[in-house]
This record gives structure tokens, C-alpha cells and sequence, in this order.
């Protein structure tokens, strides 16, 4: 502390405070230092040097800066305190006493006149790797020969002249960067190349430092250093470094002080983080040179160790085939458990044994190879970071769906109920076009949808999955980008362009409509699926539509009229169906639906039935009809579908329903809404599902509608007065009211036999289950309700599909969920 305690009153309380800041900083690189002299330089808004020379009892000080022109500067304080840490400047015999101002180019000069220096020691330009702060970089004081002049604190001296000043600048750049550009690399140092694997992790890249090491006098080797070194220093570098520095320099700089400053000092950082394609150019070359290491971090060894510390490991470039990163799905138990691995040529690595991995790079074994992580790098961070991923077993379709979902997916591994099949579909180009909001700048235009069906599954354009997922077939569908690319550009060819706009989150594609009709006319002879909400090619004219009823159906006749030619209805209902917006008419030509009718009669596709003339619908259908015809006024029907529509329109909402006398039970409040619920289905002839939550009596509410069905049917078998359309709907040919029919699975038999007895004794009841039952249906008429199983069901088909039931009760229903099962057929030829 003698220097900055002998001289700090002939600083400026301000100065030192400054100084302190630099130093702490760590602005200040001491290029040379011992007993006697330092030279350093200091970073501050510019780079200045700083030089410190013991001369009997004085401390000669000078720097660059234009400050110091005049008083004592901050960088001369924080070089003082700088030296002081490292140990300098303690003199030979005895110590300075007092402190003169100096021009820094006199105390440059050796003191026994050399001008030889290699600029470097190995305190000055080098720094123990495991020092955690940053280094700054260094650069050699050019040597310089001006005569020198001197003067005591606070003696005025007259100052050059400006032009002088400015030639004296130019001199010292210049002799600065000749004497960096001349000065040989040492034989004696080696350049190392460190991969940081914590710096990597943090993100931004691979993180690459350098560092150096020098040769002892005893021919031993230093301990590595990080380095940094001017630009002009590069150029002297032993080939392959030169190069290796050379496009290290095009990476960005992992974290520096200096940065912002260009000048030829600060081109060679310490650190780096590079990315793709640099850091698979860069790393054969730093590991060809033998002086490429790993660092790892104390935190990351796995390995117990008495002391832990970092270690550097020295680092092979693997030039076989890359690591392949595979996502593997396995079996435990009552779980599947998703990891990853790392696969080449029948090799195989657990992902927790690399060291490092990155998006483009293996770091394991010692060696530095290549990775194809097929874009699906967030896995292996995921895996790496939070461990397997673990589903219950039963949910392994669902898993398996969800993986293909993502945009991108590595090589999979599965078990074997998880196994698919890979298919290539071509896709079928979709374009939707609709209008788009008008604009000063561009009125006129219509936007379009791009999509791709790949065998009946849609996907947008902008979807980044790489493949369809088809559960129940057990395949995907590979997408091929190709043909998707293909078609975008065939949009582009044909006037489509991106248009951005305020009420739009995403550009849409758009397109002048004065070229919309050539451009439908175009894409569908190319086999392009075209929907339009606006009108394409004719527009339909005139709409006429009549409706005319049967004993419980109606029938729907309409025509469109599209100028020159006409469409029926079933047309325009089949077009629906295969999901085209337009329809060939008799001249060849294409009648677009347009948005309005799309709207309208979307359902009829798939609600009507359609026939040769006309699309006929069920009685339970009538709502539906009077939705459609309710905004046609031209549309004309006849007297029974006006009452079916009154009765609809008078209807004025769902009322609980109470049990009937003889049901030997009382139902409770939410059982006697469901009663209700029931009879409005029975009301308007629709069919339903009773979902009550399990355990809250669904057998007793059916029941209680049974029971209400048996007395009607003993009414009517008795000659008792029934309203006409009541009996219609369940009336065999005998003239009679059929039973009613019940499908259960096995177990459940004995609890509906057994519900049935206590709740509604009076009701007959048929077991048809088992080998004893009667093979025909004979004698189903002398039941109120029939008792089977889905499997006596399939087995009995023939039986059952010629009986008119009153109601079929499907209990248990997911039975029926899946329309390709047995069950399911067998479940819909019932009556």
C-alpha cells in the first residue's frame, strides 16, 4: 500500500475515486510489470497507455490520455493500484519519495537502451483459466524514441503545438502496428481451444474460449491460460491456427468489456459462442491440432472427488457417421416410459453419458463427432434435464399421436402395440377462398386458405407437423413438403400474393377478384379442391323449393336455376357430400353454391336421405326443415307438414314428468326431470341419450317410461282411443303396440330383470339370453319388454332386424361407439 498511500495527496479526491472504478472493473491490463517498471493499458473511452518507472527516489508516471496534459489522471491512479495488487514497483533499495510527471514514450525505453521485447510475461497477458472474472484483452506499448523530457508536480510546461500533437499520434499508431505485424509468434507458446460446457448450457450457442500456454525455462509447460490478443497478432499465427482464429472471429463474442470498440487491439476476444454451420466447420480443426479440451465444471462431475474442481479434458474429432438421436417408448409395467438415446452403425449411448450436446454436436468418450438431432433438439434438452416422460400404459394412442403432433420428430423406437405403418399419400390441394375487407389501397380482393388432403385428412399449409397420425389404422401419413411447396408457387404464378392487415393476425394469401373465375376455372381441371364463400363461375338465380309429407316422412323437392342450366336438389346435396362447393351442370360448366346456401343447407348433406328427385327426412326432423325454410319465402308445403310445424312452434319447453300409479317406487326430483326429458323425445319422435352420472338410477327413470308404455299398449290392445300418429309409430301389422326391447351387456342382465320386478311388477318380461332361448320372435308379442345381450344380439340378428319395436334401449351404449364392430351393425338394423 506505499504507493497509494505515499502519493494519494497528489491526486484529486475525484481522480481517485475514478481510478478505483477502473480498477475494480477491471480495465486495466498490465502488459509488463516487475521491481521498477509497469506499463499497462488502460480502457476507458479510448485505450490509453499508462507507464510507472522507479529512477532512483522518484516515481516517473505518464499516459496518453489528453488529461494528463495538465494534471494527474484516473488512469494513472488505477494503474498505481493495479501494480500494487500484483506485487510491483517495490524498488531495489529503497523506495520512491516523490512523484513526477513524465511524457509515457520516455519511460517506454528500456533502461539499458533495447528496443527488443516480446511483449508478453506470464502475469501479463495470460489468466488462470479458473479465474472467474473477465479478462481483458491485451496489446503490446509500442516502443517509442522521442527524447525525453520531464517536469516535477505542478511545474507548468509549454505544450506542443496541435499539429505536432497530431503527427506524434499518427507516429505511435503507426509504429504500434508495424511492430505487431513484425513480432514472430513465439515457438515457445501453444494456443489451446477450450469448449465451456456450463457457458454452452447457459444458452447462445457453443461457447469457445481461448487460451495459451508458455513454455519454463526448465522446458517444462505453464498452465493454461485464456488469452486474448490484438488482430494484427492473428496474422502471425502458425497455420491451422491463423485460420481457426481467423473464423473463430466471425462468431459472436460470449461476453467482453470492450465491446464496441474496433480498433486492431480488440479483434481476438477470449470467448465465443458459435453456431451452425461454424461450429461443425470449427471443431475437426480445433480437435485436428491436439490442443482442444473440454471444460468441466466441479457441479457437473458425476464422480466423487476430495477436492472437486474443474478439469479440462482433452478433446478427439470423431469422423465416423453421425449420432442419430432416437426417441424410445417402453413398457413398464403399468406405464410407458419415454427416454432418449444416441444410435450410429450398432452403437448405442444413453443420453445422460455425453458430456455436452448440442444441436449439431456429441461431446462423450473423449471425442467431439457429429449429431442429427432431426430438429428435435428441445427432446434431448427435455430428457436430459427433466428425465423420462411417463404415461400410463392405456394412454400409449393418445401418446403416440400427441409425439407425431409436433412440428418436428426424431427417429422413434416403440414397443409393439405402438408399431405403425409409414405411407406416402400424394396430397390433394385445397383452396378456400373468401372475401376480404376492403381497403383504399386495395379494394377488390379475396383471400385463400391453403390446405392439403392427405386420404381424408385435412391439413393446413401452415401446419409444422411432419406427419398424420391415423389411430385406428395404425399408420401416418408422411407429408410431402415437395408438392406442398408446389402448390404454394402455383398460387404465386397464378396472382396470389401475402397481404398484411390490421384485422388479420397472420399475412393472408390474396387475390384481385376480377381473376377469380379464371383462377377456380384453372386449379379445378387440375384437380384442385376449390371452396368458395363468394360467387364463382355462375351465380344461382332463383331457389324454388317444396315440401310434401308421407305417413311419418316428409319429402324435400328443389330446383336451382343457374341461368343457362338447372341442378336438382339431390345434386346439389350429393356435390355436399363429396365435399365440393360446386356442381357440374347439364352445359358442362361449374354452379358454385354460394356462401348463403352453403350456410343454409350444409346439414341436409348429412341429415337427409337423399333419393332420386328429392331428400327425404324423418317426422324428427321437422325442426330442422322449419330452420331452413323459415328465411324461403317462396317455398310451398303442404297441410301435414304445416301441423307438424305448429305442434313444434307451440312447444314451450321440457316439464318434469311423474311415474305412473302403478310404478311401485318414487322417483326423485332430478329422475322426474329425466322422465320428462324422455317424453319430449317421445313427443317429437326424436331419439336420445339418457347420461345421468353413474349410480343415479338411469334403470329406474327408463322403467318408469316402460311402465307408461305398457299401459298405452294395454289401452290399445284393449280398443281404447289412441291419437293416430302415436299408434304409427308402434304398431306392428296386427294392429297391435310392439314391446319394447332392451340391449345390456352379460352382467347386467339380472339387474334389470330384478330392477324390473321391484319397480314395475306388472311389466312382462322376456330373458332372452342363453342357450334355452327361443330362436324366433314369435312370441316377443306377448312381452312388454325383451331383455338381451349385445352378444345374443349379433348371434340373432336375423331374428331381430324383422321386429317393429316400440322403443330399443341401448344400455351401456359405448358398446355401440366404434361403427365398424359387429355390435354396432347389428345395433342399427334394429326398428
Amino acid at each position: 500500500m506505499y504507493l497509494t498511500s505515499r502519493f494519494a495527496s497528489s491526486f484529486k479526491e475525484r481522480v481517485r475515486s475514478r481510478g478505483q472504478s477502473y480498477f475494480a472493473r477491471r480495465l486495466v491490463d498490465i502488459v509488463r510489470g516487475d521491481k521498477q517498471v509497469v506499463t499497462a493499458l488502460v480502457i476507458g473511452s479510448d485505450e490509453y497507455d499508462v507507464s510507472l518507472k522507479i529512477v532512483g527516489r522518484d516515481l516517473l508516471v505518464g499516459c496518453t490520455c489528453p488529461y494528463y496534459d495538465e494534471h494527474l489522471c484516473k488512469h494513472v491512479w488505477a494503474t498505481m493500484l493495479a501494480a500494487e495488487r500484483k506485487g510491483y514497483l517495490t524498488g531495489t533499495d529503497q523506495l520512491p519519495t516523490r512523484l513526477v510527471m513524465s511524457d509515457p514514450m520516455d519511460l517506454d525505453e528500456k533502461e539499458d537502451g533495447s528496443d527488443e521485447d516480446d511483449g508478453y510475461d506470464d502475469d501479463s497477458e495470460y489468466r488462470d483459466y479458473e479465474d472467474e472474472r473477465p479478462a481483458t484483452p491485451s496489446r503490446l506499448i509500442a516502443q517509442r524514441t522521442q527524447k525525453p523530457w520531464q517536469r516535477r508536480v505542478g511545474t507548468p510546461a509549454p505544450k506542443p503545438p496541435v499539429w505536432q500533437q497530431q503527427l506524434e499520434a499518427v507516429n505511435r499508431s503507426m509504429r504500434a502496428f508495424s511492430d505487431e505485424q513484425t513480432r514472430p509468434w513465439p515457438p515457445t507458446r501453444e494456443l489451446f481451444y477450450i469448449v465451456d460446457v456450463s457457458s454452452t448450457l447457459s444458452g447462445g450457442g457453443l461457447a469457445i474460449s481461448l487460451a495459451c500456454r508458455d513454455m519454463k525455462r526448465n522446458g517444462e509447460w505453464g498452465k493454461i491460460r485464456t488469452t486474448g490478443f490484438p488482430t494484427s497478432r492473428v496474422a502471425q499465427l502458425p497455420e491451422p491456427d491463423r485460420q481457426i482464429v481467423a473464423l473463430l472471429m466471425g462468431g459472436r463474442e460470449h461476453y467482453s468489456y470492450n465491446y464496441g470498440y474496433a480498433s486492431q487491439y480488440s479483434g481476438a476476444p477470449q470467448r465465443y459462442k458459435l453456431f451452425e454451420p461454424l461450429d461443425q466447420t470449427l471443431m475437426p480443426m480445433m480437435c485436428k491440432t491436439g490442443r482442444c479440451r473440454l471444460l468441466v465444471s466441479a457441479a457437473a462431475q458425476t464422480e466423487p472427488s476430495a477436492t472437486p474442481r474443474d478439469e479440462m479434458l482433452p478433446l478427439d474429432w470423431d469422423d465416423g457417421e453421425p449420432w442419430e438421436f432416437w426417441l424410445e417408448v417402453r413398457r413398464d409395467e403399468s406405464q410407458l416410459v419415454t427416454l432418449g438415446s444416441l444410435r450410429r452403425a450398432g452403437e448405442r449411448m444413453e443420453l445422460s453419458e455425453p458430456s455436452l450436446l448440442t444441436p449439431a454436436l456429441v461431446f462423450a468418450r473423449g471425442r467431439a463427432a457429429r449429431l442429427n438431432d432431426f430438429e428435435a433438439f428441445a427432446w434431448i434438452s427435455q430428457l436430459r434435464t427433466q428425465g423420462p416422460l411417463c404415461a400410463p400404459a392405456e394412454k400409449g394412442s393418445l401418446l403416440l399421436e400427441e409425439v407425431l403432433r409436433l412440428p418436428k420428430v426424431p427417429r422413434l423406437d416403440l414397443p409393439e402395440e405402438l408399431q405403425y405403418e409409414e405411407v406416402a399419400v400424394a396430397p390433394q390441394p385445397r383452396l378456400k377462398l373468401s372475401k376480404l375487407e376492403p381497403s383504399r389501397w386495395q379494394p377488390g380482393r379475396v383471400g385463400g386458405e391453403l390446405s392439403f388432403n392427405y386420404g381424408g385428412r385435412v391439413v393446413a399449409a401452415d401446419d409444422k407437423r411432419t406427419a398424420i397420425f391415423q389411430s385406428e389404422a395404425r399408420r401416418i401419413i408422411l407429408r410431402d413438403r415437395a408438392a406442398e411447396q408446389f402448390a404454394a408457387e402455383r398460387l404465386r404464378q397464378l396472382g396470389f400474393a401475402r397481404q398484411s392487415s390490421s384485422y388479420e393476425p397472420q399475412p393472408v394469401l390474396a387475390l384481385a377478384a376480377k381473376k377469380m373465375p379464371l383462377v377456380v376455372r384453372t386449379l379445378v381441371s387440375e384437380a384442385w379442391h376449390v371452396e368458395a364463400e363468394g360467387n364463382i363461375y355462375r351465380e344461382p338465380r332463383e331457389f324454388r323449393i317444396e315440401v310434401t309429407s308421407g305417413i311419418d316422412w316428409f319429402e324435400l323437392h328443389g330446383t336451382v336455376d343457374f341461368g343457362e342450366a338447372k341442378a336438382n336438389l339431390p345434386e346439389l346435396i350429393a356435390a355436399l357430400k363429396r365435399g365440393d362447393n360446386s356442381v357440374v351442370l347439364g352445359d358442362g360448366t361449374f354452379g358454385l353454391l354460394p356462401e348463403e346456401w352453403l350456410k343454409k343447407y350444409g346439414l341436409l348433406a348429412s341429415l337427409g336421405s337423399t333419393e332420386t328427385d328429392h331428400v327425404r327426412f324423418t317426422r324428427s326432423q321437422v325442426g330442422l326443415l322449419d330452420a331452413l325454410l323459415a328465411s324461403q319465402p317462396e317455398a310451398s308445403f303442404d297441410a301435414a307438414y304445416s301441423r307438424a310445424r305448429d305442434e313444434l312452434q307451440r312447444f314451450e319447453g321440457i316439464r318434469e314428468a311423474e311415474s305412473p300409479p302403478s310404478f311401485s317406487g318414487t322417483l326423485r326430483g332430478y329422475q322426474r326431470e329425466g322422465l320428462g326429458w324422455l317424453n319430449f323425445l317421445q313427443q317429437f319422435g326424436f331419439g336420445g341419450c339418457l347420461a345421468d352420472d353413474m349410480g343415479l338410477g338411469k334403470t329406474v327413470q327408463v322403467l318408469a317410461l316402460l311402465e307408461s308404455r305398457r299401459i298405452e299398449r294395454e289401452r290399445a290392445n284393449n280398443g281404447a282411443s289412441k291419437p293416430r300418429k302415436e299408434k304409427a309409430r308402434a304398431v306392428e301389422s296386427n294392429g297391435r303396440l310392439a314391446p319394447s326391447l332392451v340391449v345390456v351387456p352379460k352382467s347386467l342382465v339380472f339387474n334389470w330383470i330384478q330392477e324390473a320386478a321391484r319397480f314395475t311388477p306388472k311389466l312382462r318380461v322376456l330373458d332372452h339370453t342363453g342357450m334355452g332361448r327361443l330362436r324366433t320372435s314369435d312370441h316377443f308379442d306377448d312381452f312388454d319388454l325383451i331383455i338381451t345381450t349385445y352378444g345374443t344380439l349379433r348371434r340373432d340378428a336375423i331374428q331381430f332386424k324383422d321386429v317393429q319395436f316400440d322403443y330399443v334401449i341401448l344400455d351401456e351404449a359405448q358398446a355401440i361407439k366404434n361403427a365398424n364392430t359387429e355390435s354396432a351393425k347389428a345395433a342399427r338394423l334394429l326398428r
